[in-house]
């Protein structure tokens, strides 16, 4: 047996023997033949085209178009090309598509490597790296944009035996032709598309790595009929897969017949899209095909459909940057009614019976009931629709059934970018790849800055539980980051430079919710709230904020603080001001300093003065900057800290990049911020940080935000994106995107124009600096479940909110503009409405004179006229011209003074006393503050007795001086004190009680008035008809009487 087994051994080795000597001799003909007669000729050299050694692969790519219709398909992979081939003319459904439609590519890379062994090739049988660089030239004929194709093939630079470096072939190829120019001997290919160029690292293990092309890559084999991502290139199939062939009234008809709407049956669906529309004739590229392929060898031309899991997501945002833009121009656009139909809405819930009857009796209820909820049910359904499209984001970037499948995008960074592989030597291309790969990764995170939901929807996926499940872009993203910068040599200037720009950009998009998490991660309520996962969290506090800051040279010294006197504390701030007013438009200067140009004539004392009176009260009171140590000089980096008794403040005054800038100011407000949580009914406890030094924080970097967002790159790009896409917005193609109420609705072309050139100038960096706005204020009552809240979700309107006011600030709106009710005023009134204060003949007469009353005039436009319609009303208010500006404001304050309108009652204890209650609504500790000046009364100079002697008139005087410093002494014992310092849940009041000798109150007056945010000041009353300037107005009160 064993013979017989040596005997078959043989004899098979000698086969192999023999078997490879006959390859060996064909291969060696066969590289005689190709000597002899070259086949790979060159289009410009033959006669006969179809002699040429090419096949033409036409790519289209994948393209998602999900977005319309009131029902949409679940998030998926997009199907086989076969499945776009409608055999029935509209067959087909946007299920059976997956929600997919086929387009032509958008410019990028296409990496194709041969497969198989080609032995027409003799020896060099195996198969080479090709690659296409895809730059299309638009051209707009007649009125149509199209599409000159140009696929440039590069080869490796002659003498180079790997793929450092990279050039085009010469001869037509690398001039470009309008397809790729494939070897008509490759029968299968492994192929794939990048927007960005590929790293060289990734090239080899592409050229070199079977399992990994297998496994990552696009497989094509030319000759099968049931190919999942190939098709024969006929004109049928030009003609009815890609869109872009299609003629214009049959594109996207599929998601066209989802419309209801017969109207929007003409809407061009894809000029909404990233690349927009394009109209191809699919004859000329046919003729062009035609005129290379030999029928006589039965040659095919293909059509290869590419996924394109960027530009799916890149959609997705698009769509998602549309609704924000119409929802921030439909409020720009209906300011003034949405405004005052707030105040009204919230006096109809209040639980005061009287204040409902009133409602009742003196609004127009046939026009509030009908156009109010018309009014406000857009904003809702936009919002609504926002959540549906950020939920197909999040599926695309983290879901496993999505994002780590071969088309997906996590399985397309984690494949096609070398940045969590680990390497001998760092060189500079990996450094380059490590910039692409954060721009790419900012970009497509950066517009969930612009809104509520956004916000929301980024602080999932950072800190979600899916963020570390393995299948999250965010967690390819976090690892090969904190791997890159890891290697040897990072720090070197060549490589560096790269690097550090790749981190700035990334921080300039997230680093205000990584400083926020890595200060606030140890709150359980915090993590809660938002739905955190303490894993994910664990990943950016002791993983990648760490990292980053390792390698920036930067250790923030955990536990340990600059501590300051409050005198110190403003000298750091006087200091640090003066740095973030630099670099900031003047334009946008203005914007923020209008808002307050007025208030500063105001006069009057401060009867809180935080400033002082904490200072006061408390000697030992800290204020605690976090410390940072820079542990790196020979890095050479420009940064400049702020100094105090050569110790480094976690403050960095100047770096030279703006995110780590934006990280480092967020992180130190997040510090003061979770430090400053008090008892509301006890503001003074000792070891507690006031409040007062947050709110004064950031009142000062504000400018500071501004500046590091402008020079972002990233934050830059999207307001000039927004501004491009603003003349779509009255578009049937934006209408195709919501519902069928809003789709009627019409915005405001001009106002489109000044909101976004204006407002979206702060949204870039609003959204990212200030989110943590509401949260403050309720951090300062010591609410911190509501203040985590806030943190996530309290952004929205603020955003809003303050781009408008800079925006109306800039057009010259003069005093009054508050940064927290441009938009209306639930935002200011958080509050509980139990009881308010007013006189009810004032509350009726301004019922009947708003924009939803029934008086028959609307006195707030003119006292002469007869009120118009409803419908004229709303023609008026989209002129915004000056009067309805004027007008608007005046209105918009008579409301404010009923909603934050405080009181003064002055009562005898009956023991000798005087006892002045000042009730004060939505009261903030640390910012809200009383005005006052004892001013003397008429007993004082004797005016009320005209034959008062000299003698009784300077007694009277004297009297007034007395009881003017006993009232400025009750003030300040009053303030100290906290029994005199009441706030009543139930109602939302503040009470400050103060008593002077009831012989002396006769001989002064108190004129007062109240300031509960910064730039809002009540009671104050412009004239109406007039300008709402100061000079037009009259604030405050004499006593319990309004001036």
């Amino acid at each position: 047996m064993d013979i017989v087994d040596s005997i078959v051994t043989k004899t098979g080795e000698a086969v192999d023997t023999a078997g490879k000597a006959i390859d060996g001799a064909f291969e060696k003909i066969v590289d005689e033949a190709r000597a002899r007669i070259p086949h790979e000729l060159d289009m410009d050299t033959v006669i006969r085209p179809c002699d040429v050694n090419i096949r033409p692969v036409y790519p289209v790519r994948y393209a998602y178009m999900n977005f319309f219709g009131d029902n949409w398909v679940n998030a998926q992979l997009p199907p086989p090309i076969s499945t776009f081939i409608d055999p029935y003319d509209n067959s087909l459904n946007a299920s059976v598509l997956g929600g997919y439609s086929i387009r032509m590519p958008r410019p990028g890379w296409i990496y194709v490597k041969e497969e198989g062994s080609i032995k027409t090739r003799g020896s060099q049988h195996e198969g080479k790296l090709l690659i296409f660089k895809f730059s299309p030239e638009i051209v707009t004929l007649g009125g149509k944009r199209g599409m000159v194709t140009k696929y440039t093939k590069y080869e490796q630079k002659s003498g180079s035996s790997s793929w450092e470096e990279i050039q085009p072939v010469s001869g037509t190829a690398g001039l470009g032709y309008p397809f790729l120019a494939i070897d008509k001997d490759v029968t299968q290919i492994s192929i794939i598309y990048s927007e960005v160029e590929l790293a060289k690292s990734v090239l080899n293990k592409i050229d070199n790595d079977k399992n990994f092309r297998k496994h990552a890559m696009q497989f094509v084999d030319f000759d099968s009929e049931a190919s999942d991502y190939a098709i024969d290139a006929k004109q049928e199939h030009f003609d009815g897969l890609v869109e872009d062939f299609k003629d214009p009234e049959k594109q996207f008809q599929v998601y066209k017949n989802q419309l209801s709407d017969p109207l929007l049956q003409s809407a061009d669906l894809g000029d909404i899209t990233t690349e927009g529309s394009f109209f191809m004739d699919a004859d000329m590229e046919m003729r062009y095909i035609d005129s290379l392929i030999c029928p006589y060898y039965k040659d095919k031309a293909k059509i290869v459909v590419l996924h394109d899991p960027v530009g799916y997501q890149r959609d997705i945002l698009m769509m998602y940057t549309l609704l924000n833009l119409w929802e921030l121009n439909y409020s720009a656009t209906n300011m003034y009614p949405l405004t005052i139909g707030n105040f009204v809405e919230i006096l109809a819930a209040s639980k005061n019976e009287a204040v409902k009857k009133y409602v009742e009796e003196c609004i127009h209820q046939e026009n509030w009931k009908t156009w109010w909820p018309k009014l406000t049910a857009p904003i809702k359904s936009l919002k609504d629709r926002k959540k549906e499209i950020l939920e197909l984001y999040k599926h695309f970037f983290e879901s496993e059934m999505i994002a780590g499948q071969l088309g997906g995008l996590t399985h397309y960074v984690e494949n096609f970018f070398s940045l969590s592989d680990k390497k001998d030597i760092y060189t500079e291309d990996d450094a380059k790849e490590f910039e692409r790969f954060c721009i790419l990764q900012a970009e497509l995170i950066e517009p969930l800055n612009h809104s509520e939901e956004g916000l929301l929807a980024m602080e999932s996926i950072i800190a979600g539980p899916l963020a570390i499940a393995g299948n999250s872009v965010w967690d390819v993203a976090l690892n090969g980051i904190v791997n890159s910068l890891g290697h040897d040599g990072v720090d070197k200037g060549s490589i560096a430079k790269f690097l550090n720009r790749g981190i700035d950009i990334m921080l300039s998009v997230v680093g205000n919710l990584l400083a926020r998490l890595y200060v606030f991660t140890t709150e359980l309520s915090y993590k809660g709230i938002l739905h955190l996962h303490v894993l994910s969290v664990k990943q950016i506090t002791h993983k990648l904020v760490p990292k980053i800051l390792h390698y920036l040279g930067l250790e923030i010294m955990q536990g340990q603080y600059l501590e300051l006197t409050e005198k110190e504390y403003y000298k750091f701030l006087k200091k640090i001001e003066e740095y973030e007013n630099q670099g900031v438009s003047g334009k946008i200067k203005k914007g923020m300093t209008h808002a307050e140009s007025g208030l500063k004539r105001i006069v009057g004392k401060k009867v809180f003065d935080w400033s002082n009176k904490l200072d006061n009260y408390n000697n030992n009171i800290k204020i605690k900057i976090p410390l940072v140590k820079f542990k790196r000089p020979e890095l050479n980096l420009q940064f400049k800290f702020f100094y105090n008794a050569n110790k480094s403040a976690g403050y960095l005054l100047s770096s030279g990049l703006s995110g780590l800038d934006l990280f480092m100011k967020s992180y130190v407000l997040y510090k003061l911020t979770s430090m400053s949580r008090f008892d509301k009914n006890a503001p003074f406890n000792a070891n507690r940080l006031p409040y007062y030094y947050v709110a004064s924080y950031v009142n000062t970097i504000l400018g500071g935000l501004i500046a590091a967002k402008g020079v972002s790159a990233i934050g830059g790009d999207a307001v000039k994106f927004a501004a491009r896409l603003a003349g779509k917005l009255n578009s049937p193609a934006v209408k195709a995107l919501l519902d069928s109420a809003s789709r009627r609705l019409m915005l405001e072309s001009a106002l489109i124009t000044k909101w976004v050139n204006g407002g979206l100038i702060a949204t870039g960096f609003v959204s990212g600096a200030l989110s943590y706005y509401d949260a403050y204020n309720s951090f300062g009552i010591g609410n911190d479940k509501e203040a985590y809240s806030h943190i996530a979700v309290g952004t929205g309107s603020i955003v809003m909110a303050v781009g408008w006011s800079i925006a109306v600030a800039t057009s010259e709106v003069t005093f009054g503009i508050s940064l927290l009710i441009a938009i209306g005023a639930s935002l200011m009134l958080g509050g509980t409405f139990a009881a308010i204060y007013f006189n009810w003949v004032d509350l009726e007469t301004l019922l009947k004179n708003c924009f939803w009353g029934n008086g028959e005039k609307y006195a707030f436009w003119s006292k002469d006229k007869d009120r118009p319609s409803l419908d004229d009303q709303f023609f008026e208010i989209k002129s915004a011209d000056e009067i309805i500006n004027n007008a608007y404001w005046v209105e918009k304050q008579e409301f404010l003074n009923i909603f934050i309108k405080p009181m003064l009652k002055i009562e005898n204890n009956k023991q000798g006393n005087i006892i002045y209650k000042f009730i004060l609504p939505n009261f903030k500790w640390g910012e809200s503050d009383i005005y006052y000046e004892v001013i003397p009364s008429n007993l004082s100079d004797g005016y009320s007795d005209p034959d008062a002697s000299i003698t009784e008139r300077s007694y009277g005087r004297y009297h007034y001086s007395v009881v003017k410093n006993k009232f400025d002494k009750a003030i300040n014992i009053a303030c100290e004190n906290r029994n005199n310092l009441i706030y009543d849940e139930k109602s939302g009041f503040t009470t400050l009680t103060v008593e002077v000798e009831k012989q002396y109150s006769a001989y002064m007056k108190v004129f007062w008035y109240y300031k509960p945010i910064r730039d809002i000041v009540s009671p104050l009353h412009y004239k109406w008809g007039k300008e709402p300037t100061l000079g037009n107005a009259v604030y405050g009160y004499e006593d319990e009487v309004l001036r």
